[in-house]
């Protein structure tokens, strides 16, 4: 008689009665979440909001190698584009100097 109500709770229930409980996926830290979001930024050329994310990273994790490498890339690739910027207004002028300089 048992046996016949364990098959009929496994094939109305199926494995799952049975089963071990699984753990759920431990959700991802701060950190990671930071970094990852200044990643992506970084990919796509967004370098403020990459800068922004990896410094909340830094203050997660104070003194991660990671992040604070992470921030100086950034910092780097900020300058870079602002001194880029700056060369093309000049190179504009010089253009412009040149046409009426002729």
């Amino acid at each position: 008689m048992w046996g016949s109500i364990l098959g009929l709770a496994t094939v109305l229930l199926g494995n799952a009665a049975w089963a071990e409980p699984t753990e759920s996926p431990e959700p991802e830290s701060d950190y990671t979440e930071f970094m990852n979001i200044g990643y992506a930024a970084t990919n796509t050329f967004d370098y403020q909001t990459a800068l922004i994310n990896f410094r909340r990273a830094l203050e997660e994790r104070p003194d991660d190698e990671y992040a604070e490498r992470a921030i100086a890339n950034i910092e780097f690739y900020i300058e870079r584009n602002r001194l880029q910027a700056i060369q093309n207004q000049v190179d504009a002028l010089q253009a412009r100097l040149q046409i009426a300089a002729e």
